[in-house]
């Protein structure tokens, strides 16, 4: 069912980005600017376990309608239920961000991306890490406080291959334009 929803939004944001036409309003991002976000939140995992995030990244507009961002994202613990284990996943994805044009300030998007994670495990018997290719998927939206400073609300699913713990990552925070 997840693969059949994933398909559908990507067809969605294929097919929208051949009309630009039918945008009702201005983007919020601009032509030769940069977004710069640093945001927290909160992280599930596969086993319900909740863990603090933090993330920061940098995004730059293709059209007024498609965005190219990279982030850099840290999980602080997988495990906060148990003291004798510390696991921590920091992630880098590359993602493609469609904004939705509409009569109103608040702009909602999608988004979907690439990139590697590390998982991070320290126990009493050892340590280990180990690195992983995956993919995310999401939605958010933007909300400008002035013509510099938006809010930023953000959700993605990490999913990397083999063992690593699927990821539900909410968070909110600042995007500071730059440049322009």
């Amino acid at each position: 069912m997840r693969s059949g929803l994933v398909r559908s939004g990507m067809v969605a944001v294929v097919l929208m980005s051949f009309f630009p036409a039918a945008a009702l309003a201005q983007s919020p991002v601009q032509q030769n600017t940069w977004f710069v976000t640093g945001s927290a939140g909160v992280a599930v995992d596969s086993d319900s376990n909740a863990s603090l995030v933090v993330a920061g990244a940098a995004a730059y507009p293709v059209t007024r309608e498609l965005v190219v961002e990279g982030e850099l994202g840290h999980v602080l613990d997988l495990a906060p239920d148990d003291p004798n284990v510390d696991a921590s996943v920091t992630t880098a994805h590359g993602s493609l961000l469609y904004l939705f044009n509409t009569d109103y300030k608040l702009t909602p998007y999608v988004a979907a991306g690439m990139g590697v994670a590390k998982l991070s495990i320290n126990t009493p018997a050892g340590d280990g890490s180990r690195n992983e290719f995956g993919v995310n998927v999401g939605a958010g939206v933007m909300y400008p406080l002035s013509s510099g400073l938006s809010l930023r609300g953000d959700f993605r699913v990490f999913k990397h291959i083999d063992e690593f713990p699927t990821i539900w990552r909410f968070t909110g925070g600042l995007a500071v334009r730059i440049g322009g």
